[in-house]
């Protein structure tokens, strides 16, 4: 069938064009797909981007009569067919698709979930565990994926939480994948999908990359600075098609570098195979209710294509009152924290 697949990103897409190219390099698919930001502004105050997502999914969720987050988002793309929907989002973007994954209805439009150092948790209130409504929507996608009906990754480094009311990206993807083994029987129970590893260190880096962001300080903004000869190879854990990359790190560089360099890494390894038609399937299916020996020869891509008018595009888009001006990467505390922000 023909159609555009469509990622939709919150806050992963560089502003600057030299960074947007290479972070989201979008000569990796035979088909181009279509980019679509999500439209956000932060307000006099706000130290995180968080509080901005929210009034997006406020805003959009609001418009008309779609009782959606995001078909009024893709009714403003005119011209297209959507044939799949991918949902990306770095560090405070990650509010954004927590909004969109707790609507059952969005969530069962999206194909793929892509979370770049920004799913986290809050805890209860002596921070002992974690509030199970905050885990339920990204593990009831994550399951599909466990499944290989759909795609999820993501990604985190090891910076720490500012408060036990919150987990750090790390603890959130440990919790997840551990929580997700524990649902479908155990990661050597799911057969995982296969993996071109070589893709996810191919550079850049190399050339050497040198990374800059800022820390704010009593007494001021402090850089922080850190270089990268070669791509690294993160720490894999994978259930089937859910994927958890572990690319260690503790400081607003390493944070950044994930928007730039690992989400790169991640579309050549995993979106771009999926979107092209390359999608592998799992090797065994025992472990997803298969009776041994009953395992097929072969199987069909599990990829969620929409039926054409899936998405309709025949009332106009009100204009959100958000802009994107603003996203600077690493220019502040409110960019290198800004996923910290309990909701």
């Amino acid at each position: 069938m023909e159609g555009t697949d469509v990622i939709i990103s919150a806050y992963a897409t560089p502003p600057e064009q030299s960074y947007r190219a290479q972070a989201q390099d979008t000569s990796l698919f035979r088909a181009a797909p279509l980019i679509v930001d999500v439209p956000f502004q932060t307000r006099a105050g706000e130290w995180s981007a968080s509080a901005a997502f929210d009034r997006s999914a406020e805003e959009l969720l609001a418009q008309g009569n779609y009782k959606s987050i995001l078909r009024p988002l893709l009714a403003r793309q005119r011209g297209y067919t959507i044939r799949s929907v991918t949902l990306t989002g770095f560090s405070a973007g990650n509010q954004f698709l927590k909004r969109v994954l707790q609507l059952p209805g969005d969530a069962a439009l999206l194909d793929g979930v892509i979370s770049l150092d920004g799913m986290v948790f809050n805890n209860n209130w002596n921070g002992t565990a974690i509030i199970p409504a905050e885990l339920t929507p990204w593990m009831n996608f994550a399951q599909l994926a466990a499944q290989n009906q759909r795609l999820f990754v993501c990604s985190h480094t090891h910076i720490a939480a500012p408060s036990t009311q919150i987990t750090s990206t790390a603890e959130a993807a440990d919790a997840l994948m551990y929580a997700l083994a524990d649902k479908v029987g155990g990661e050597r129970a799911v057969p995982n999908v296969q993996l071109d590893s070589g893709a996810l260190v191919a550079g850049p880096p190399p050339p050497t990359v040198t990374m800059t962001g800022y820390r704010e300080t009593a007494s001021g903004r402090v850089p922080i600075v850190k270089t990268w000869d070669t791509m690294p190879m993160p720490d894999i854990a994978a259930i089937g098609n859910a994927w958890a990359f572990d690319y260690g790190g503790n400081n607003e560089s390493d944070h950044i570098f994930q928007a730039r360099y690992a989400q790169r890494a991640i579309w050549r390894a995993l979106l771009a195979p999926r979107l092209n038609g390359d999608v592998h399937c799992a090797t065994d299916l025992q472990g997803l209710g298969q009776e041994d020996g009953d395992v097929p020869a072969s199987c069909a891509p599990s990829k969620l294509v929409l039926p054409p008018g899936a998405i309709t595009m025949e009332s106009p888009w009100p204009t959100l009152g958000a802009a994107v001006a603003g996203l600077v990467l690493g220019a502040g505390v409110g960019y290198a924290v800004g996923h910290w922000r309990t909701p």
